[in-house]
């Protein structure tokens, strides 16, 4: 609840309040912002760090994994990462979308799809 507020005060604040005091919109400074860009942006490579894990988890149930990124197939993630940055984007600009698809009662494969991050806040 106390984010949605911070989203509202946000949404009808003009650009001399949050330049003047962003913390009070749940922003950083700019000093805070330059001094640990990682902790508000990520790394570049978390999104597949992301990936990685979940395999983890699953690792016993998931036979195969299958990526897909702008309708390409891709077999590793390796080759959905040159896709992406072929296409100019970079890793951090890009969503997950994982999908699970049943081969059994117990296995399964996993589709991860990477779509660009809709725009906005």
């Amino acid at each position: 609840m106390r984010d949605e507020k911070r989203f509202e005060a946000l949404n009808s604040a003009a650009i001399e309040e949050v330049v003047q005091d962003p913390s009070k919109f749940g922003a950083p400074t700019f000093e805070q912002f330059r001094a640990n860009y990682v902790k508000y942006m990520g790394k570049e490579d978390d999104l597949f760090a992301k990936v990685e894990r979940g395999s983890e988890l699953l690792k016993t149930r998931i036979k195969k994994y299958k990526f897909e990124v702008f309708g390409y197939k891709c077999k590793t993630l390796e080759d959905a990462e040159k896709v992406i940055r072929d296409y100019g984007f970079k890793i951090n600009e890009m969503e997950m979308l994982p999908e699970l698809i049943p081969q059994n009662s117990y296995d399964c494969d996993m589709l991860v799809k990477f779509v660009p991050k809709k725009k906005g806040l």
